[in-house]
This record gives C-alpha cells, sequence and structure tokens, in this order.
C-alpha cells in the first residue's frame, strides 16, 4: 500500500542557524499550545522554537502554488546553559519532545559511544579501545521546561532528572531490568550495533511514555511509562510506579523488529513511529517504516507484551514509497490541512525535501478517526 501525504508543511531556519547542518539531522518535534514548534536536532545545544507563518499562508494543500503553511522565525534556547549538566561541550543529543499544557518535556537519547580505533595506535591497543564503551553524560537528560507564549522559559521554569556518573535514576533502575540490564554493562551499547538509544516521548495525564529506537528485543520494540514529579525547584524525581517499587512500567510491542521513533496519543490510543534500527540504506533487511496505532494503551496498568496479531495493535501507515529512503525521526499530530494527520520530519533528507534554502518540507499523512 502506497503512501498518500494530504499536504507538506515548511520549516524554515532562517539565518539564526546553521541550516545547512540541521534538517539531516532532525531527532523530536513538539507543538505547544500556542501553535509554535520546538525542534530538536543532533548540532544543537537545546531546542529551536519555530513561529506559526501568517495565516493568510495556512490554507494551502499539496500541489498548491501559493507557499506552503509552517513555521519560520527560530528562537534558540540553549539548555546546556541553563542546566546543572555536566562534561561541557558534550552534545544533549534530545531524541523526544512532548507538550501537554504549559509544560514541554524532553528526553536525550542516553546513547554511549564505542571508541574508535586510532591510526597512531597498534592493533593491539585499537583491540582493546574496541572493548570500552563509554556513556555520554549529557544524553542523560529528562527533563521539563514551562512555556509561555510571551517569551521563552528561563533557568527558573526548568527542571531536570539529576544525572550522576553519566546515569539517573531511571538508567540506573533499567541497569537491573531482567530484559534491559545486559545493554548497561559496562556502558550503553551504542545504538549501532541494536544497542541503548531512546526515541519519542509522550505525554498524558500527568505520565510520560518513554520510546527505545533501540534496542528491539526479539523483535518487540520498548516503551516505557513512568510518572515525574518536581521534587523541589528544578529537580525532578520519578515515583515508583511499576514493579517491586520499579519507577517504570515496561510494555514490549512486536512491530515487526522496528524500534520506535516518536510517540503521540489519540485519545486512549498510543500512536507509534516505528523505524529500522540500523541505516536503511546500509542496511536494507533492517525493516521499513510505519506508523501504528496500539489501542486502550493508556489503560495498560502493568508490564505487558503485544503481539502482532493482537487485534489492538493496527497498522496505519507504512511509510515505504513516501519517504524516499528517508529515515523518519519524529512525528507531531497536526490538524492545520483540513483534516486530522501525523506530521512526519525525517533525517538523511531525500533533496525533494528541500522547499526552500533555509529549510525543509515536512510530509504530512492522514490519521484514521478511532
Amino acid at each position: 500500500m502506497q503512501p498518500i501525504p494530504i499536504g507538506q508543511v515548511q520549516l524554515r531556519f532562517g539565518q539564526a542557524v546553521d541550516a545547512a547542518s540541521i534538517p539531516g539531522q532532525v531527532s523530536a518535534i513538539a507543538l505547544d499550545g500556542g501553535g509554535h514548534l520546538w525542534f530538536g536536532a543532533a548540532p544543537l545545544d537545546g531546542l529551536l522554537r519555530l513561529l506559526p507563518t501568517a495565516a493568510g499562508d495556512q490554507t494551502v494543500k499539496r500541489g498548491a502554488s501559493s507557499a506552503r503553511p509552517g513555521w519560520t522565525d527560530p528562537s534558540a534556547l540553549n539548555l546546556a546553559t541553563m542546566l546543572d549538566l555536566p562534561n561541557p561541550g558534550e552534545s544533549m543529543d534530545l531524541t523526544g519532545l512532548a507538550c501537554v499544557g504549559e509544560l514541554l518535556w524532553f528526553i536525550g537519547s542516553h546513547a554511549g559511544a564505542r571508541l574508535r580505533p586510532d591510526p597512531a595506535l597498534s592493533d593491539a591497543q585499537n583491540l582493546e579501545r574496541l572493548t570500552w564503551v563509554e556513556p555520554i553524560h549529557r544524553r542523560a537528560c529528562l527533563g521539563c521546561a514551562q512555556v509561555r507564549a510571551d517569551r521563552l522559559p528561563e533557568p527558573r521554569d526548568l527542571a531536570l532528572l539529576p544525572i550522576e556518573d553519566g546515569s539517573n535514576a531511571l538508567t540506573r533502575a533499567l541497569a537491573k531490568d531482567p530484559h534491559l540490564a545486559a545493554y548497561f554493562a559496562p556502558g550503553p551499547i551504542p545504538m549501532a550495533e541494536n544497542g541503548l538509544e531512546l526515541a519519542g516521548l509522550g505525554c498524558r495525564a500527568g505520565r510520560l511514555w518513554i520510546g527505545f529506537s533501540g534496542p528491539v528485543l526479539g523483535g518487540f520494540a520498548v516503551v516505557l511509562e513512568v510518572e515525574p514529579r518536581v521534587e523541589s525547584p528544578c529537580v525532578l524525581r520519578l515515583e515508583p510506579i511499576g514493579l517491586e517499587g520499579r519507577p517504570y512500567r515496561k510494555y514490549l510491542v512486536d512491530l515487526g523488529g522496528r524500534g520506535v521513533q516518536g510517540l503521540r496519543w489519540q485519545g486512549d490510543s498510543l500512536l507509534i513511529l516505528a523505524g529500522p534500527v540500523t541505516d536503511p540504506a546500509a542496511d536494507p533487511a533492517a525493516g521499513q517504516p510505519g506508523l501504528y496505532r496500539l489501542r486502550g494503551a493508556a489503560q495498560l496498568s502493568a508490564d505487558s507484551l503485544t503481539l502482532a496479531d493482537d487485534p489492538r495493535l493496527t497498522l496505519l501507515q507504512p511509510l515505504t514509497g513516501s519517504l524516499q529512503g528517508d529515515r523518519p525521526r519524529a512525528m507531531e499530530r497536526y490538524d492545520g490541512l483540513g483534516r486530522p494527520g501525523v506530521m512526519v520530519v525525517s533525517s538523511a533528507l531525500h533533496t525533494s525535501r528541500w522547499g526552500a534554502a533555509d529549510g525543509v518540507s515536512a510530509e504530512v499523512f492522514p490519521l484514521p478517526d478511532l
């Protein structure tokens, strides 16, 4: 089944950032209640907030001759300088955003990096280097910002789950998890090796759902549910909502060997943007991207397993043809083209997605009713 987008939207970065480096490294997007689009990408030390284009530009559909609807005029929110983060110079690598009410939640990839061979060293020394996987401390971030229409968040508006020695309360608990512990010792196995990368964030009723781009366990993707609370100004803690007092619940979902790239809610159903664990260009058998819906996910109250033939799990849209080899990395609900839809932004962008010298186009796919 060939996916048919209902239109495109334009993200324009102007001269405020290095527009040439941002689009190919998209990692997260979220719309706030004021219509601003928050945008994360690997080169950034935080987020960009883009303003919606003028109302007169919002009536465009695919194939029209006038300008596409979208967002422009970015303002930078440098989280790296506003939060108590370790190891200056490291990237936060924000891979998940979700906004409900006045709170914008963000999460880093939590991914580690294996030491690479050094041409100046001997084979024996390089073999030793390849045994080391180092955590990148700033990627272990989970926090929120209070957003307002009239100004960007200030340090007093931010809260963060404390990071200690490259870990936080969630990763320390996951290091003891029967399914995931092996991916945390001696360090987080890199994503390219079916290792750890958190990607996708959904928020509902004061709780967060966190997707795992990897690892994929026996073909099952991992989604966690956590309940963060502000313990003191600027500090978060996680409530013990899981088995044996763990700070998470764990849901395994059969997405055909794909990992999670994005999460959003539609009523009590969880929308899942699924994508290959490895680079599809390098590994054509890695699996093609798709948009799934898990009905009744909000009613899950204990660790669970969802099989591919579970009637609650539906593939809404295979995204193979339209993305032309691109890798979907983020999604958001978007109803601005006259019907309910899902906006999908990709990395490794195909040249057809470059709608302007300082911007990129994102596809909007139809979202069926519940």
